[in-house]
């Protein structure tokens, strides 16, 4: 009867613990909308300040990089190669324009314009670009959120209309 009273009383404790670890504050979409803001803003702020490292750790592991007139890149692996190769040949600066995020569960997206200008660290040359961009967050497991899928496309030069 002892060892009964024991099990009970533990088995009552361990579903209590398991309750209390399970508690998680309910997250709003506003609130999920407001992480995927901060997190775009934060990797744009990597990719100014050129800090390859800490821009690649906003990239999920199974995450796609579709560059325009490039094959898309698959996998962290890969954008990490081709993002090394990119922030040692270039410095950025940038203004987005987006709009607000979007979210439907454990997936959320931004889009907007950007203008940017590239500058070769090899010879100071300047390179303007312009054009709109997409970029869809994915929630993980822990609850932050990852690129999933990045893309945008460049304007042509305005005509002068």
């Amino acid at each position: 009867m002892r060892k009964l009273v024991f099990l009970v009383f533990g088995l009552a404790g361990i579903l209590a613990w398991a309750d209390r670890v399970n508690e998680q504050p309910e997250r709003t979409m506003e609130m999920e909308a407001s992480a995927i803001a901060d997190a775009t803003a934060e990797w744009r702020a990597a990719a100014v300040d050129g800090d390859a490292d800490r821009y690649i750790e906003y990239w999920a592991e199974d995450a796609v990089l579709a560059a325009p007139d490039l094959e898309p890149m698959l996998g962290k692996a890969d954008i990490t190669d081709f993002i090394h190769g990119v922030f040692n040949a270039i410095s950025v600066v940038e203004v987005l324009e987006n709009a607000d995020p979007v979210v439907s569960g454990d997936i959320g997206y931004v889009w907007g314009t950007y203008v940017a200008t590239y500058t070769s660290l090899d010879d100071g040359s300047e390179t303007p670009d312009w054009g709109n961009h997409l970029f869809i967050w994915q929630r993980q497991l822990d609850g932050s959120w990852k690129l999933s899928f990045v893309t945008w496309n460049t304007k042509p030069e305005p005509t002068g209309q």
